[in-house]
C-alpha cells in the first residue's frame, strides 16, 4: 500500500535538500582534489555524463534534457525513497516490514541503506553525508514524502547546477 500523504517535515526536508546540493558539490570537489593529490584519480569509476552545448541545443536536446529533469526530480526520488524507506529500511528491522513504525531504523538498517546507496555513487563522501542526512530525516519525521521532497529538491538543484556549470560528470 502507498504511504499516506503527510506534510509533516516538508519544510525541513526542502531545506535539507537544498543543503544537500551544496554539500554534494563541495564534497565531490574535496574527493576529486584528495584523489588527484594522491594520484588516485582513476580509483573511482566516473560517470560519462551527458554534455550539451546550451548555445547550440537542438529541439531534440531540449526535449531530452526536459525528460532527464523529469526523471531526476520526480521519478528517481519517488522510486528510490519508496524503495529505501518504504521497503528496505523497515524490512531490515523486521521482515514483516509493514508493521514497523515509519521512521524506525536500527543501526544495522541505517548502515545497510547507507552502504547500498553509497555503492551506487562515485561521489562516495557526498553520498555518505547526504544519505546519512536522509536517514535522520526519515527517523525524525517518519514521513516518506518528506524524504521524497528532500531527494527531489537535491536532484533538481543539482541538475540545475550541472547545466549551469557544465560539471556533467555529476550527472
Amino acid at each position: 500500500a502507498w504511504p499516506r500523504w503527510s506534510s509533516r517535515g516538508l519544510v525541513p526536508a526542502v531545506l535539507l535538500g537544498a543543503l544537500g546540493t551544496v554539500v554534494w558539490v563541495l564534497l565531490d570537489s574535496v574527493q576529486r582534489q584528495v584523489l588527484g593529490a594522491l594520484n588516485l584519480s582513476d580509483w573511482l569509476p566516473a560517470r560519462a555524463g551527458f554534455q550539451f552545448d546550451l548555445q547550440r541545443m537542438t529541439a531534440g536536446d531540449a526535449v531530452f534534457l526536459g525528460v532527464r529533469f523529469l526523471g531526476l526530480a520526480v521519478v528517481v526520488p519517488l522510486a528510490e525513497e519508496l524503495c529505501w524507506r518504504g521497503f528496505l529500511a523497515p524490512w531490515l528491522v523486521n521482515e514483516d516490514f509493514q508493521r514497523v513504525p515509519a521512521g524506525q531504523m536500527t543501526a544495522t538498517s541505517f548502515c545497510i541503506v547507507l552502504g547500498v546507496f553509497t555503492s551506487m555513487h562515485p561521489e562516495i563522501l557526498a553520498a555518505i553525508v547526504w544519505m546519512s542526512g536522509m536517514n535522520v530525516l526519515w527517523q525524525r519525521t517518519g514521513n516518506v514524502w518528506a524524504c521524497v521532497a528532500a531527494h527531489a529538491t537535491t536532484n533538481l538543484l543539482l541538475g540545475i547546477y550541472i547545466v549551469q556549470t557544465g560539471h556533467w560528470w555529476l550527472w
